[in-house]
Protein backbone atom coordinates (compact mmCIF):
# COMPACT_ATOMS: atom_id res chain seq x y z
CA UNK A 1 0.00 0.00 0.00
CA UNK A 2 1.66 3.46 -0.86
CA UNK A 3 1.80 5.45 2.07
CA UNK A 4 -0.24 8.75 1.83
CA UNK A 5 2.72 11.21 1.68
CA UNK A 6 3.98 9.63 -1.70
CA UNK A 7 0.65 9.86 -2.83
CA UNK A 8 -0.09 13.65 -1.94
CA UNK A 9 2.90 14.94 -2.42
CA UNK A 10 3.96 18.16 -4.57
CA UNK A 11 3.18 17.32 -7.86
CA UNK A 12 -0.74 16.07 -6.84
CA UNK A 13 -1.22 19.59 -5.34
CA UNK A 14 0.33 21.13 -8.56
CA UNK A 15 -2.93 21.06 -10.47
CA UNK A 16 -4.35 23.51 -7.63
CA UNK A 17 -2.12 26.50 -8.42
CA UNK A 18 -3.74 29.12 -10.70
CA UNK A 19 -6.81 27.56 -11.63
CA UNK A 20 -9.51 30.30 -12.31
CA UNK A 21 -11.91 27.63 -12.96
CA UNK A 22 -11.57 26.23 -9.35
CA UNK A 23 -11.27 29.29 -7.84
CA UNK A 24 -15.03 30.64 -9.77
CA UNK A 25 -16.12 27.60 -8.09
CA UNK A 26 -15.45 27.82 -4.92
CA UNK A 27 -16.58 30.86 -4.96
CA UNK A 28 -19.73 29.12 -6.32
CA UNK A 29 -20.12 26.89 -3.40
CA UNK A 30 -19.80 29.48 -0.58
CA UNK A 31 -22.35 31.56 -1.74
CA UNK A 32 -24.36 28.58 -1.30
CA UNK A 33 -23.41 27.68 1.98
CA UNK A 34 -23.97 32.25 3.07
CA UNK A 35 -27.72 30.96 2.32
CA UNK A 36 -27.36 28.62 5.07
CA UNK A 37 -25.82 29.98 7.58
CA UNK A 38 -27.41 33.62 9.41
CA UNK A 39 -25.19 36.25 9.72
CA UNK A 40 -22.37 34.70 7.78
CA UNK A 41 -19.98 37.50 8.09
CA UNK A 42 -19.68 37.34 12.00
CA UNK A 43 -17.89 34.72 14.11
CA UNK A 44 -18.48 30.60 12.74
CA UNK A 45 -15.81 28.15 12.81
CA UNK A 46 -15.44 25.43 10.12
CA UNK A 47 -13.67 22.07 9.47
CA UNK A 48 -12.15 21.49 6.19
CA UNK A 49 -12.01 17.23 5.75
CA UNK A 50 -8.88 17.46 3.76
CA UNK A 51 -8.71 20.85 3.08
CA UNK A 52 -5.43 20.31 0.54
CA UNK A 53 -3.80 23.20 0.21
CA UNK A 54 -6.14 26.11 2.20
CA UNK A 55 -7.28 27.67 -1.13
CA UNK A 56 -10.76 26.88 -0.11
CA UNK A 57 -10.72 27.90 3.44
CA UNK A 58 -8.95 30.76 2.93
CA UNK A 59 -11.86 32.39 0.86
CA UNK A 60 -13.75 32.39 3.74
CA UNK A 61 -14.62 35.31 5.88
CA UNK A 62 -11.53 36.32 8.29
CA UNK A 63 -13.78 36.44 11.01
CA UNK A 64 -14.36 32.47 10.89
CA UNK A 65 -12.46 30.15 13.02
CA UNK A 66 -10.86 27.71 9.73
CA UNK A 67 -9.63 24.53 10.62
CA UNK A 68 -8.67 21.68 8.41
CA UNK A 69 -7.82 18.06 8.26
CA UNK A 70 -4.76 17.00 5.64
CA UNK A 71 -2.70 13.91 5.79
CA UNK A 72 -0.33 15.37 3.24
CA UNK A 73 2.61 17.13 4.80
CA UNK A 74 3.24 19.45 1.99
CA UNK A 75 -0.27 20.53 1.54
CA UNK A 76 -0.31 20.85 5.45
CA UNK A 77 2.59 23.44 5.41
CA UNK A 78 1.14 25.58 2.43
CA UNK A 79 -2.30 25.50 3.90
CA UNK A 80 -0.88 26.87 7.88
CA UNK A 81 0.44 29.39 5.79
CA UNK A 82 -2.25 30.70 4.79
CA UNK A 83 -3.69 30.83 8.32
CA UNK A 84 -5.46 27.85 8.54
CA UNK A 85 -5.03 25.82 11.60
CA UNK A 86 -4.52 22.01 10.48
CA UNK A 87 -4.01 18.85 12.45
CA UNK A 88 -4.13 15.66 11.54
CA UNK A 89 -6.36 13.96 13.38
CA UNK A 90 -7.59 16.35 16.49
CA UNK A 91 -11.25 17.43 16.91
CA UNK A 92 -13.46 18.92 19.77
CA UNK A 93 -16.97 17.97 20.13
CA UNK A 94 -20.04 19.90 19.14
CA UNK A 95 -17.88 22.90 18.08
CA UNK A 96 -18.10 23.70 15.00
CA UNK A 97 -20.84 25.22 13.02
CA UNK A 98 -20.06 24.15 9.08
CA UNK A 99 -17.95 20.45 8.52
CA UNK A 100 -17.17 20.49 4.90
CA UNK A 101 -15.91 17.53 2.62
CA UNK A 102 -14.60 18.65 -0.25
CA UNK A 103 -13.87 16.08 -3.23
CA UNK A 104 -12.88 14.31 -0.25
CA UNK A 105 -14.98 11.24 0.78
CA UNK A 106 -13.78 8.91 -2.29
CA UNK A 107 -10.00 9.10 -0.84
CA UNK A 108 -10.78 7.83 2.62
CA UNK A 109 -10.41 4.22 3.64
CA UNK A 110 -12.84 4.28 6.28
CA UNK A 111 -15.50 7.29 5.32
CA UNK A 112 -18.27 5.76 7.71
CA UNK A 113 -16.02 6.34 10.83
CA UNK A 114 -15.21 9.55 9.63
CA UNK A 115 -18.30 10.74 9.22
CA UNK A 116 -19.41 9.37 11.87
CA UNK A 117 -16.49 11.31 14.02
CA UNK A 118 -17.01 14.17 12.45
CA UNK A 119 -21.23 14.63 13.17
CA UNK A 120 -19.84 13.94 17.16
CA UNK A 121 -17.41 17.56 16.43
CA UNK A 122 -20.76 19.41 14.38
CA UNK A 123 -22.52 21.39 17.02
CA UNK A 124 -26.33 20.51 17.18
CA UNK A 125 -28.18 22.40 14.12
CA UNK A 126 -24.59 22.89 12.30
CA UNK A 127 -24.30 22.00 8.51
CA UNK A 128 -22.14 18.49 7.12
CA UNK A 129 -21.57 20.10 3.46
CA UNK A 130 -20.20 17.56 0.91
CA UNK A 131 -18.78 19.12 -2.37
CA UNK A 132 -17.30 18.53 -5.29
CA UNK A 133 -18.33 15.14 -4.52
CA UNK A 134 -18.33 12.56 -7.55
CA UNK A 135 -21.87 11.02 -7.67
CA UNK A 136 -22.27 7.13 -8.84
CA UNK A 137 -26.12 7.89 -9.27
CA UNK A 138 -24.55 9.90 -12.41
CA UNK A 139 -25.60 8.76 -16.15
CA UNK A 140 -22.50 8.95 -17.29
CA UNK A 141 -21.15 6.53 -14.24
CA UNK A 142 -23.98 4.42 -14.95
CA UNK A 143 -23.38 4.00 -18.52
CA UNK A 144 -19.57 3.82 -18.68
CA UNK A 145 -18.60 3.02 -14.64
CA UNK A 146 -16.19 6.04 -14.36
CA UNK A 147 -15.97 9.78 -14.06
CA UNK A 148 -13.67 12.51 -14.36
CA UNK A 149 -13.02 13.17 -11.05
CA UNK A 150 -12.12 10.00 -9.98
CA UNK A 151 -9.01 8.13 -9.62
CA UNK A 152 -8.48 4.08 -8.60
CA UNK A 153 -4.95 4.86 -7.23
CA UNK A 154 -6.45 7.65 -5.18
CA UNK A 155 -10.37 6.24 -4.11
CA UNK A 156 -11.36 3.72 -2.48
CA UNK A 157 -15.29 4.06 -2.27
CA UNK A 158 -17.72 5.98 -4.47
CA UNK A 159 -21.44 6.75 -3.14
CA UNK A 160 -24.52 8.03 -5.39
CA UNK A 161 -26.29 10.57 -3.83
CA UNK A 162 -28.98 8.05 -1.72
CA UNK A 163 -26.15 6.11 -0.62
CA UNK A 164 -24.29 9.18 1.21
CA UNK A 165 -28.00 10.58 2.17
CA UNK A 166 -28.66 6.84 3.61
CA UNK A 167 -25.55 7.39 5.44
CA UNK A 168 -26.32 10.69 6.78
CA UNK A 169 -29.80 10.00 8.17
CA UNK A 170 -28.70 7.31 10.10
CA UNK A 171 -26.07 8.76 12.03
CA UNK A 172 -28.52 11.75 12.67
CA UNK A 173 -28.23 14.10 10.20
CA UNK A 174 -31.32 15.98 7.69
CA UNK A 175 -30.92 16.12 4.84
CA UNK A 176 -31.57 19.97 3.93
CA UNK A 177 -30.61 19.86 0.28
CA UNK A 178 -29.11 18.07 -2.84
CA UNK A 179 -27.55 20.30 -5.70
CA UNK A 180 -26.17 18.67 -9.16
CA UNK A 181 -23.85 21.75 -10.13
CA UNK A 182 -23.09 21.98 -13.95
CA UNK A 183 -25.60 24.68 -15.60
CA UNK A 184 -23.50 28.18 -14.98
CA UNK A 185 -20.48 26.65 -13.73
CA UNK A 186 -16.65 27.06 -14.93
CA UNK A 187 -16.94 23.61 -16.08
CA UNK A 188 -20.02 23.43 -18.44
CA UNK A 189 -19.18 23.37 -22.07
CA UNK A 190 -21.39 22.99 -25.48
CA UNK A 191 -18.38 20.13 -26.20
CA UNK A 192 -19.63 18.14 -23.25
CA UNK A 193 -22.39 17.12 -25.40
CA UNK A 194 -20.53 16.09 -28.61
CA UNK A 195 -17.69 14.68 -26.45
CA UNK A 196 -20.89 12.84 -24.63
CA UNK A 197 -21.76 11.12 -27.96
CA UNK A 198 -18.58 10.81 -28.49
CA UNK A 199 -18.19 8.12 -25.73
CA UNK A 200 -21.44 6.44 -26.88
CA UNK A 201 -19.23 5.42 -29.78
CA UNK A 202 -16.50 4.50 -28.08
CA UNK A 203 -14.07 7.20 -27.87
CA UNK A 204 -12.17 7.39 -24.32
CA UNK A 205 -13.74 11.27 -23.64
CA UNK A 206 -13.80 13.06 -19.75
CA UNK A 207 -16.07 15.89 -19.69
CA UNK A 208 -18.11 17.50 -17.18
CA UNK A 209 -21.94 16.37 -17.23
CA UNK A 210 -25.12 17.33 -15.24
CA UNK A 211 -25.23 15.05 -12.08
CA UNK A 212 -21.35 14.15 -12.53
CA UNK A 213 -20.84 15.52 -9.09
CA UNK A 214 -22.70 16.27 -5.99
CA UNK A 215 -23.24 18.43 -3.21
CA UNK A 216 -24.99 17.33 -0.07
CA UNK A 217 -26.07 19.64 2.48
CA UNK A 218 -27.24 18.08 6.11
CA UNK A 219 -28.40 19.46 9.19
CA UNK A 220 -27.25 18.01 12.73
CA UNK A 221 -30.88 17.27 14.44
CA UNK A 222 -31.43 19.29 17.81
CA UNK A 223 -33.61 17.43 19.80
CA UNK A 224 -37.14 18.83 20.59
CA UNK A 225 -36.64 18.17 24.17
CA UNK A 226 -34.05 20.76 24.34
CA UNK A 227 -36.42 23.61 22.55
CA UNK A 228 -37.49 26.30 25.05
CA UNK A 229 -39.96 28.92 24.40
CA UNK A 230 -41.21 31.80 26.50
CA UNK A 231 -44.42 33.02 26.82
CA UNK A 232 -46.29 36.41 27.01
CA UNK A 233 -44.63 37.33 31.00
CA UNK A 234 -40.94 35.74 29.53
CA UNK A 235 -41.25 32.99 31.60
CA UNK A 236 -39.71 29.57 30.01
CA UNK A 237 -42.69 26.65 29.18
CA UNK A 238 -42.05 23.53 27.26
CA UNK A 239 -42.36 22.60 23.85
CA UNK A 240 -45.79 20.08 24.67
CA UNK A 241 -47.48 23.20 26.87
CA UNK A 242 -47.26 25.98 24.03
CA UNK A 243 -50.66 26.67 23.23
CA UNK A 244 -50.52 30.04 21.32
CA UNK A 245 -48.40 28.51 18.49
CA UNK A 246 -50.38 29.62 14.80
CA UNK A 247 -48.92 27.12 12.63
CA UNK A 248 -46.76 24.25 12.77
CA UNK A 249 -46.19 22.47 9.90
CA UNK A 250 -43.78 19.46 8.65
CA UNK A 251 -43.06 21.17 5.35
CA UNK A 252 -38.96 21.41 4.92
CA UNK A 253 -37.87 25.33 5.13
CA UNK A 254 -35.94 25.11 1.84
CA UNK A 255 -40.33 24.50 0.62
CA UNK A 256 -41.83 26.58 3.18
CA UNK A 257 -42.26 30.38 2.11
CA UNK A 258 -43.84 32.99 4.07
CA UNK A 259 -46.93 31.72 5.79
CA UNK A 260 -49.96 33.59 4.56
CA UNK A 261 -51.26 33.42 7.96
CA UNK A 262 -48.38 34.81 10.15
CA UNK A 263 -48.05 38.51 11.26
CA UNK A 264 -46.30 40.98 9.74
CA UNK A 265 -43.12 40.56 11.41
CA UNK A 266 -43.32 36.96 12.26
CA UNK A 267 -40.78 34.76 14.33
CA UNK A 268 -39.87 31.50 12.55
CA UNK A 269 -38.35 28.84 14.56
CA UNK A 270 -37.29 25.65 11.98
CA UNK A 271 -36.50 22.97 14.04
CA UNK A 272 -34.45 19.31 13.91
CA UNK A 273 -36.61 16.77 15.73
CA UNK A 274 -35.46 12.71 16.29
CA UNK A 275 -38.96 12.08 14.75
CA UNK A 276 -38.10 10.48 10.87
CA UNK A 277 -42.10 11.24 9.62
CA UNK A 278 -41.33 14.65 10.69
CA UNK A 279 -37.86 15.58 10.61
CA UNK A 280 -38.01 19.31 10.80
CA UNK A 281 -40.84 21.15 12.09
CA UNK A 282 -41.31 25.21 11.13
CA UNK A 283 -43.07 27.06 14.17
CA UNK A 284 -44.67 30.45 13.02
CA UNK A 285 -45.77 32.49 15.37
CA UNK A 286 -46.21 36.58 16.47
CA UNK A 287 -45.12 36.48 19.79
CA UNK A 288 -43.17 33.57 21.09
CA UNK A 289 -39.48 34.01 21.67
CA UNK A 290 -36.97 30.73 20.83
CA UNK A 291 -34.07 29.60 22.57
Amino acid sequence: MTSPQKLYNADYFSAYGDDPKRAEMYRQEIARIETLIPDFDKRHRILDYGCGIGDFLQMFPDTWTKHGIEVSDHAREIAASKGITVHPYKYRYDYYDVVVFRGTIQHLDNPLTVISECVERLRPGGYMIFLATPNTDSIVYRLFGDLPALDPAYNYVTFGERELCNILRHVGMVITDIELPYHGTPYADTWDWFKFIGKLLGFKYNFAWPGNMMEVYAMKRKPIADLCFRDDDGLPVKIGEVKSIMTVTDKPPWEMAEHPEAGEHPMVHDFATNDPEQPIVRVVDDELNGD
